[in-house]
């Protein structure tokens, strides 16, 4: 057992697929990898403003998704870091979870919950959203 600690509060947590990762949202806005084997930093991925509630892995473990109280969704290569798609939101997002063949995101709000479809590393589309009186397509 390994103790990681970080700059500022843990908001969120996530293994990788194959187990040798791990994303931490972070207070601060920060998302930092570390090894699963041993708790070591090795990246850090920036560019919300406010507190990351909620980070997943796709399938494949090649991007991760999070999500922040700065009401975005965000899409980052983890090979190098890239952002590649901003969705911003109507309400904070507070949990994200994959499809199982990765090509589905859903995004749990305040008050609503969308699901999006992912076609391919930057094309990202609503499929529907949903806050319990009303549904959009």
């Amino acid at each position: 057992l390994h103790s990681a600690p970080q700059p500022d509060w843990v908001c969120s947590l996530a293994y990788s697929p194959d187990g040798t990762t791990v994303a931490v949202g972070l207070s601060n806005s920060d998302v930092r990898l570390l090894w699963a084997g041993d708790g070591a930093h090795f990246q850090t991925l920036t560019g919300h403003t406010n507190w990351v509630y909620a980070v997943a892995y796709s399938p494949d473990g090649q991007t991760l998704a999070t999500g922040s109280d700065d009401k975005t969704v965000r899409l980052w290569r983890l090979s190098d870091g890239v952002l590649l798609h901003l969705a911003p939101q109507p309400e904070r997002v507070w949990s994200l979870a994959y499809s199982p063949d990765g090509t589905t995101i859903a995004v749990g709000l305040d008050n609503s919950t969308s699901l999006w479809s992912r076609g391919g590393p930057s094309d990202v589309r609503l499929l529907w959203a949903c806050d319990g009186a009303h549904f959009q397509t």
